[in-house]
This record gives C-alpha cells, sequence and structure tokens, in this order.
C-alpha cells in the first residue's frame, strides 16, 4: 500500500477564541499559519522542516536532525506525530482506530 504519515497540530494559536476539544487538535489549516508567521514555537519550526523534506523524497523524515522520526502510521501501530508549543513528539492515536477497522473491514468486502 501507500505510506502514511499522520500529525496532530496542538498548539492552538488562539484560545480565547477557539474551544475545540483537546483530543482533536487545532482545525485543518491552523498549521500552515505557523509554520509562516510563528517563530521559536517547535511546531512551527518542526513543521517548516518536515514539509519540505516529505515534499522532495516522499518522507518527512528524511536526513532531518535534531527532531524525532516520524514513524509511518498503520493498521497495527496507529502512531502520530503531534505538534505542540513546547515539544514535538510521537503518539499512538488509537482514537480513530474504530473507524479506521471499518473502512478496512468494509474496503476488503467490496474487492
Amino acid at each position: 500500500g501507500v505510506p502514511i504519515w499522520t500529525y496532530r497540530f496542538e498548539y492552538n494559536l488562539y484560545p480565547e477564541k477557539i474551544h475545540e476539544p483537546k483530543y482533536l487538535g487545532i482545525a485543518h489549516g491552523f498549521d500552515v499559519y505557523s509554520v509562516y508567521y510563528l517563530n521559536n514555537v517547535a511546531a512551527s519550526n518542526a513543521i517548516a522542516a518536515y514539509w519540505p523534506a516529505f515534499a522532495t523524497s516522499l518522507d518527512p523524515s528524511v536526513k532531518l536532525k535534531g527532531f524525532p522520526v516520524w514513524a509511518k502510521w498503520d493498521n497495527s501501530s496507529f502512531f502520530q506525530i503531534r505538534f505542540g508549543q513546547e515539544k514535538v513528539f510521537m503518539k499512538q492515536d488509537t482514537f480513530r482506530k474504530l473507524a479506521s477497522d471499518f473502512v478496512n473491514s468494509v474496503l476488503y468486502e467490496m474487492l
């Protein structure tokens, strides 16, 4: 299959205005702003390094130093990288496991 890398951006730029549940992370698109307009925030520094690595090699961790290896997501490990204000780290993302299992079961039945 095609390799998959997933992430969750956890640095809320506007906590007084945006009250999303913590388990969801921040809304799609807020990470883009952080790359261009935030300095000295772990999330923005890491994303600014991972995205070009992925765009040029199809692997976000290739030849990066000073950042955690961004493990591939798969149906057995469910690893996801988390981008926070203070740190960047890998964590299992079991929140989506039930949905993933359902999609996989339906997909294989259809094939």
